[in-house]
């Protein structure tokens, strides 16, 4: 039988999160974190199978970079206990294709 699976989390600051540094995680890249002024990479990473940006209509296309996208939101929060993010998971059936997945 297949399983499906979604978790929710929040990223804050007064946890020791970083916007910069979680997307270059869950994206298999390499980001570099404007705000602490250090690179995150994660390139090496092998089970990244799909990763992408959804933007709304109308949305500023520089925001379709993945590293200009999580230093304009680390810059947005100025606040110690800032939420940063909210992290996503979800885990599909493997009988799905990954096409039918996405």
């Amino acid at each position: 039988m297949a399983i499906s699976y979604l978790g929710v989390s929040f990223q804050s600051r007064s946890k020791g999160h970083k916007a910069v540094a979680g997307a270059a995680y869950r994206a298999g890249e390499a980001l570099y974190d404007e705000r602490y002024a250090m690179g995150h990479d994660y390139e090496g990473r092998g089970d990244v199978q799909h990763s992408e940006i959804l933007l709304p209509k109308g949305a500023d296309v520089r925001f379709s970079d993945r590293e200009f996208l999580w230093n304009a939101v680390e810059f947005s929060e100025n606040r110690k206990d800032s939420q940063v993010a909210i992290d996503y998971v979800l885990a599909l059936p493997r009988e799905l294709s990954l096409e039918n997945q996405k």
